[in-house]
């Protein structure tokens, strides 16, 4: 299973490549169990399923981006039934019919936006209803194999996301939410087209944007205008984990478990460089002053004592 589990207090909601999904309690007794793939299409994505099922309320929503019928789908925590689906089939060319992208939930002027990104645009979602608010396109990469992997970033008051490929083509954009219908030439702020992420998403913190690519160049812009704060290579090797921040600091996290801590800000100051052994590929959890890294065989939770 590619895409990470959901959890509220009393439940988990986990997805499968197969489409098999099903919420357990806290035993891990099985409540409900079904099949989307059954229900709402053979899933056709080239590299298999990995777009995480996220909850909001008391729903639990899942996305589907792929060469067949696209879609959001709106579940109810407690039944396992469908509550609301859109297709989401947007026009695009090549391996941009993939998505692996999560969705992603943003609190903005007195609403929330369900936030998609796939298929070349980036849109919101009214996530009661299913209801598309606003869309917006540039991500479209002049290659056969541009796609979106990263989950679209969202904080700072404004909403980015990314699409990449080969050759160090890439595209990254930021657009302010709050919108309504085609957002594309009235709210963005941005557009940045060097050689962006491929898996790890963007992170938007304290009036800043952080990027690190697969190849593990990072690079800080300003959230509002895009400029360059800085950029360099922070450790050899692959990056499949997003960054992540608490308390003035940004995680990244190496596959081969190189963890550079950097100060938040324009600065481009290393706090400080630590190493786990294990495979990560999976994005670092913050969460009651404990930050957990999940590798191939091993998860470890670290706290400052």
């Amino acid at each position: 299973a590619t895409p990470s589990p959901a959890a509220d207090r009393d439940r988990v909601y986990v997805l499968f490549g197969t489409g098999d999904m099903a919420c357990l309690d806290r035993d891990g007794s099985p409540l409900w169990q079904r099949n989307l793939a059954k229900d709402h299409g053979e899933y056709r994505i080239l590299w298999g399923m990995g777009s995480s099922p996220m909850i909001h309320g008391d729903l639990v929503f899942a996305v589907c981006t792929h060469p067949g019928p696209s879609y959001v789908l709106a579940i109810d925590k407690s039944t396992g039934k469908d509550v609301w689906k859109t297709q989401r089939d947007l026009p695009c060319e090549g391996e941009a019919t993939d998505s692996y992208s999560s969705p992603v939930f943003l609190e903005t002027a007195g609403r929330v936006e369900l936030l998609v990104a796939g298929r070349d645009h980036v849109n919101g979602y009214d996530p009661a209803t299913g209801r598309e608010l606003w869309i917006s396109s540039g991500l479209k990469i002049d290659h056969p194999y541009g796609r979106t992997m990263a989950s679209p970033g969202a904080g700072e008051g404004i909403v980015v996301a990314c699409s990449a490929s080969v050759q160090g083509l890439g595209k990254m954009i930021a657009v302010r939410p709050g919108g309504q219908g085609d957002v594309s030439g009235t709210r963005r702020l941005w557009q940045y087209d060097k050689f962006t992420p491929d898996c790890p998403t963007p992170l938007c913190y304290q009036g800043h944007v952080y990027v690190i690519r697969d190849d593990g160049i990072a690079t800080c812009l300003d959230a509002l205008s895009g400029e360059v704060r800085w950029k360099k290579r922070l450790a050899r090797g692959d990056f499949k984990a997003s960054p992540v921040a608490c308390a003035n600091r940004v995680y990244f996290l190496s596959m081969d478990g190189d963890c550079v801590v950097q100060r938040s800000g324009p600065s481009d100051e290393v706090i400080a460089e630590n190493h786990l052994d294990g495979h990560f590929i999976a994005t670092p959890a913050i969460a009651g002053g404990r930050i957990y890294f999940r590798s191939r065989y091993t998860v470890y939770a670290v706290e400052n004592k």
